[in-house]
């Protein structure tokens, strides 16, 4: 019998959004030590290889691709009968010395590169050849098939706390399900569509009983599309080409966890005062001195809920978000945490819960029009996203994982995205930028490194 599963308004979005210019993938640079792993001077790719295709049973999307019902255009879920590990699993190896800027180099071609529709929408990049013996894995998936804002499913099924270098038992064989012929997909989507009504007039009965939250979900999606202040232009607010350029660091997670309870405040307030401190030393680097800052409204979007990667935290949210004022003209470290703590607090909440149903009773593209529509009127001129992750160690069959660096996929007219991971004693920021519009994106990571170590400073010589 065939199978096929209707995308959700919520996976349909990150489709609609996605052009030659707006790759709508996330992405991820995890290091490990080499370990058991080693084989000669390189790894055992097979090994990995063969471990990846063990583990995809926990992620069924792995195996699926896109499917379009004629007439109607709706988009389906269904099992990729060509489907070929050796296409999605590369290998790849760093010229010498294999430093960390030949490897951020790789990782923005990756990411530069659009992901085929034609297949499932994922690829894994085994990358050795950097120094200390280390390897990286490069994925790249696209948003539609995440959990959340950066739960990748594959990396989630393919480490673990244990460090035996065995492999678990293989998954089950897996048989792809025949795929619907044109009519069917055509039948299905008739019938969702009918049923439609019947769905929005249970959400209008449910929302009958809540009248309240009905209007704050209204509320919020308004101030995303009527905001008649839209953010400063800036440097980072221009359309976007195709070429990414990324760029990380690592802080220390402790530090900032201190400067937090001290304070009063949360890792999410450190880390934006550390960014908007950058930002305003990037500027004016640019030519904008701080006196014209100060006139600027930049503003940050931040998800309401970011989740986590390889904890047990619940999966991110892509539907409500957070608009908070940054202070970058702001020279001290400690009053730009207090304004951006207090910026936090006074955020406005921008949330698409309503839209998104809208989608799912109306028409499957409304979600991706007023997402572009509030897009254009750049509520924020950039995204910052704080990710949990464990405490203790996890390893690629035995191989420990040392570093992972998130990498958000770019949105129209934002030329910058930043997440930081918090896993352990570290916290790992990822930037994602335009290659064109930010040719100097290093001066903004060196900034950032700069100002959020003058913030712990300042706040532990206050404490003493």
């Amino acid at each position: 019998m065939s199978h096929s599963e209707l995308l959700t308004a919520a996976e349909r979005l990150h489709l609609d959004l996605d052009d030659a210019h707006v790759h709508m993938h996330v992405s991820g640079a995890f290091l490990f030590e080499r370990g058991p792993l080693g084989q000669g001077a390189g790894v055992a790719f097979d090994r990995i290889r063969d471990f990846v295709e063990s583990r995809l049973y926990q992620v069924p999307r792995c195996r699926q691709r896109l499917a379009r019902a004629p007439l109607s255009g709706e988009l389906a879920w269904v099992d990729d009968a060509t489907f070929n590990l050796q296409y999605h699993v590369r290998h790849t190896h760093l010229p010498h010395p294999g430093d960390e800027r030949q490897l951020k180099r790789l990782c923005g071609q990756v990411a530069s590169q659009r992901l085929d529709r034609e297949k499932p929408l994922w690829e894994l990049h085994v990358v050795e050849g950097l120094e200390d013996g280390r390897f990286a894995l490069v994925v790249k998936a696209h948003q539609c098939i995440t959990k959340g804002v950066w739960e990748i499913g594959l990396i989630e099924a393919l480490l673990s706390e244990s460090a035996d270098p065995e492999p678990a038992e293989p998954g089950p064989v897996w048989l792809p399900r025949p795929a619907p012929s044109g009519q069917d997909l055509l039948r299905n989507s008739v019938t969702h569509r009918v049923e439609a009504p019947l769905r929005f007039g249970r959400f209008l009965l449910e929302a009958g009983q809540k009248p309240e939250r009905l209007w704050t979900e209204l509320r919020s999606g308004l101030e995303g599309f009527l905001d008649a202040t839209p953010a400063s232009e800036t440097p980072f607010n221009r359309p976007i080409g195709p070429h990414r350029r990324l760029d990380w660091l690592v802080s220390d997670a402790q530090s900032a966890r201190n400067v937090a309870d001290h304070y009063r405040t949360t890792l999410d307030a450190v880390a934006l005062a550390s960014l908007a401190g950058a930002v305003g030393r990037f500027f004016e680097l640019r030519g904008i001195p701080r006196a014209d800052q100060r006139d600027f409204s930049m503003r940050a979007a931040l998800p309401e809920h970011a989740g986590g990667l390889l904890n047990e935290d619940p999966p991110g949210d892509t539907l409500a978000w957070l608009i908070a004022e940054l202070p970058i003209a702001e020279p001290d470290p400690l009053a730009r945490l207090q304004q951006v703590t207090e910026g936090l607090e006074a955020s406005t909440h921008v949330g698409y819960e309503l839209f998104s149903g809208a989608s799912e009773w109306l028409w499957p593209g409304i979600y991706g029009a007023l997402a572009r529509i509030q897009l254009a009127g750049r509520a924020s001129n950039l995204t910052l996203a704080l990710l949990s992750g464990p405490e203790t160690d996890r390893f690629l069959l035995g191989a420990r994982l040392t570093d992972a660096f998130p990498i958000l996929p770019l949105v129209p007219d934002q030329a910058l995205r930043v997440a930081l991971y918090a896993r352990g004693s570290q916290l790992h920021w990822g930037f994602n930028s335009d290659w064109d519009l930010l040719p100097d994106l290093h001066d903004l990571v060196r900034f950032t490194d700069e100002c959020f170590k003058e913030l712990c400073a300042a706040a532990n010589a206050q404490a003493a």
